[in-house]
């Protein structure tokens, strides 16, 4: 727990009266503030039942409805502080929604409250949550180091343990066990409970990024051992994108590599040895290159490629390129089948042609500032974060869960979530950080 001290009164500096100090341990910049059981599992059911999970496919839009209404009672009982950002965000969503409309004629109520519903659900996850970074990292951790003994002994059977839990499927024929979804063509990977690899890769990429900015709350051995288990569960996805941006990743984690004189070392023979990786490694290289040439001769099913969507997006950017076309893809059915665009995975492209250039300069910008507030305003860290935020969009469509939609309104850790205990002793803590002048630090 954070201890902080009032001591002594109000003094006289010169005459002039200062108000009495705040004296608060090192411990509060350590540790950051708890993450209690409520935390956790708020998180818990954003990450496994509203990311990807098969399981919750056949229910997803009623369970967003009642997650959403729950949500929502819970922020008029609990009243926490609302920021500009937040208003901004649902503002300037509602606007573009009306530009949409009025450029196209076409309006379709049920589609814009979902997204409005994944928008709420975003928002309550960061201000529910003292710390949703920490709750975020922590659930990917225990879902990575569940993942590993599964994928373990998936490859020790060679796939035959999809067929020994056959009896334990939760929908069959789907195959998915709750903590595990055995997909027939990705029995050589690891996919924890998600629909493919590269959703999991995605998400355990974002969990270092976080990891990167809050490590100081763990202790170093606990770090290392998070950091060990998220890279290890990234190394089974054999996940394109995952690889690479893992890479990038990595650069918040040099540290935990050496000394200041070795880390030098170490990131320069990662970065050969991603370059070695990606030229050597069929997987890798046959991939993009065999992509390419689908996209450049047209071949069947062409737009299904990464590169393809984003060539296929385009034509449709291109035509509403300030408000886009709307999150109803059955207004889209006109440029591409429906069975092409459901499939499609570039989501970087397919966030655009819904909401257009505005819409993707709210989510990058305010996404900017979550990470300025995660990262304490440091300024290659939070470009980094951008970054690699950016680019894992292109590998699939994340926007279309809250999980990514959360980085949006993403703010410093904070002490106090609830109105009704502002002034009580428990909040000066958290007063005195949002006032420097009335906080001094003990060394």
């Amino acid at each position: 727990m954070v201890t902080a001290l009032m001591r002594g009164s109000a003094v006289a500096v010169r005459g002039v009266p200062v108000a009495p100090r705040l004296y608060v341990s090192s411990s509060l910049r350590q540790s950051g503030p708890r993450v209690s059981r409520k935390d956790y599992l708020f998180m818990f059911v954003i990450v496994w039942a509203l990311s990807g999970n098969t399981i919750i496919n056949s229910v997803y839009k009623p369970a967003l409805s009642v997650i959403a209404l729950a949500a929502l009672v819970l922020l008029s009982v609990i009243r926490p502080t609302f920021s500009v950002r937040a208003f901004s965000i649902f503002l300037g969503f509602a606007a573009i929604i009306v530009g949409q409309v009025d450029s196209t004629g076409y309006i379709s109520p049920v589609t814009i409250a979902g997204f409005f519903t994944n928008l709420t659900i975003a928002m309550s996850a960061v201000l529910l949550v003292r710390n949703s970074a920490k709750a975020y990292v922590d659930i990917m951790f225990w879902t990575a180091a569940i993942s590993l003994p599964v994928y373990a002994l998936l490859i020790a059977s060679q796939g035959a343990l999809a067929q020994w839990v056959v009896p334990f499927y939760l929908n069959p024929p789907d195959a998915n066990i709750l903590i595990h979804y055995f997909h027939p063509h990705h029995l050589r990977q690891n996919n924890s409970y998600y629909w493919e690899p590269g959703v999991f890769a995605g998400y355990l990429v974002l969990s270092l990024v976080f990891l990167g900015a809050i490590k100081s709350q763990y202790s170093p051995m606990r770090y290392k051992l998070v950091l060990f288990i998220l890279v290890a569960a990234l190394v089974t996805t054999f996940s394109t994108s995952g690889y690479l941006l893992g890479a990038l990743a990595l650069l918040y984690h040099t540290q935990a590599f050496g000394r200041s004189l070795v880390r030098p070392i170490l990131i320069s023979f990662g970065v050969i040895g991603v370059a070695v990786i990606f030229m050597n490694t069929s997987f890798l290289y046959s991939k993009i290159s065999n992509e390419y040439i689908q996209v450049n001769s047209q071949q069947a099913d062409w737009q299904l490629t990464r590169m393809g969507g984003m060539k296929s997006d385009w034509e449709q950017i291109k035509m509403q390129p300030f408000f886009g076309w709307g999150p109803n893809p059955e207004i889209r059915f006109q440029f591409v089948s429906e069975n092409i665009l459901k499939y499609q995975g570039n989501g970087l492209t397919d966030f655009t042609a819904k909401f257009g250039f505005c819409g993707l300069a709210l989510f990058l910008t305010t996404t900017y500032m979550g990470f300025t507030c995660l990262f304490n305003g440091h300024g290659w860290r939070t470009l980094l974060a951008l970054a690699i935020t950016t680019l894992s969009l292109n590998g699939e469509c994340f926007l279309i869960f809250p999980l990514y939609m959360m980085l949006m309104f993403q703010r410093t850790p904070v002490e106090v979530v609830h109105k009704r205990y502002r002034g009580r002793a428990s909040s000066r803590v958290d007063l005195a950080l949002n006032d420097p002048r009335r906080l001094v630090l003990s060394r």
